[in-house]
């Protein structure tokens, strides 16, 4: 057998134990461009708290970022006394599973389900490619990814776009899916056996009945499952972003998460 070796120059990312010694956590391209939870929380929060946000979940496990935060001055009624708040999700990976990523958040204040509009839509997203942070003050390129960060957090934040994406809940209300569509879209996007029967139990069914419900209720009926205590932070944010692909893609089965 021949064996090529191939002279590669790679970063590598570690953490380092209490006795001073590292463990590797990821092997990247030497093109990766480290942009940490330190470098985007303080100018994210700086701004996210300018605009009165109301912080309802963060989770930082030295890999991964997620912080939620509702504001409480975008709020409008989908039906009668069902009463949605917009808000700001932003997740962050630093070991090169996916860039910095802000998106529009809708939360239900009726049952404290949580929903992410989908990733094409309003929304900033850097990938983690470029040269080396060693100055971030005098790194031009990190200082423009702030720059168009803090921007988009203050477009998420407009009126307008929030109106738009209530309208799209509203609308949603009269448009119906059947439990075979249902059946379906959750095995395109891998939902588990165990999570379709939960997301009917909320829909007041059993799997294998038929029946026609809308999608602001089937969507809702995901991002409910995803509040559950069982559920890992990457599966609870999936799930978030499954109820907003059901009501803002046109056809969620031609849509990939991930």
């Amino acid at each position: 057998m021949t064996m090529q070796i191939i002279n590669r120059d790679l970063m590598l990312r570690t953490y380092e134990n209490f006795d001073k010694s590292k463990n590797v956590r990821a092997v990247l391209s030497n093109r990766y461009k480290m942009i940490d939870a330190h470098h985007v929380l303080n100018p994210a929060l700086s701004k996210i708290m300018d605009l009165g946000a109301e912080f309802k979940y963060s989770h930082y496990d030295g890999d991964r970022l997620n912080v939620t935060a509702t504001l409480p001055k975008l709020e409008g009624e989908v039906q009668k006394d069902d009463i949605i708040q917009g808000g700001i999700t932003i997740t962050n990976s630093e070991i090169g599973n996916g860039g910095l990523l802000i998106q529009p958040f809708l939360y239900r204040l009726v049952c404290t389900n949580g929903m992410v509009a989908p990733r094409y839509l309003n929304r900033f997203f850097t990938r983690h490619v470029g040269k080396i942070v060693i100055d971030p003050e005098k790194d031009t390129q990190w200082v423009s990814i702030i720059d168009k960060m803090q921007k988009q957090i203050e477009l998420v934040s407009n009126p307008e776009v929030f109106q738009e994406n209530l309208q799209k809940l509203k609308d949603a209300t009269n448009e119906k899916i059947t439990s075979h569509k249902i059946v379906e879209v959750t095995k395109r996007h891998g939902i588990t056996d165990y999570e379709r029967k939960e997301i009917f139990e909320r829909l007041s069914h059993y799997v294998g009945e038929t029946f026609t419900t809308s999608k602001y209720d089937f969507a809702n009926a995901i991002t409910n499952v995803a509040n559950s205590d069982d559920r890992s932070d990457d599966r609870s944010r999936f799930l978030q972003e499954l109820g907003g692909l059901i009501i803002f893609a046109h056809n969620p089965n031609a849509v990939r998460l991930r």
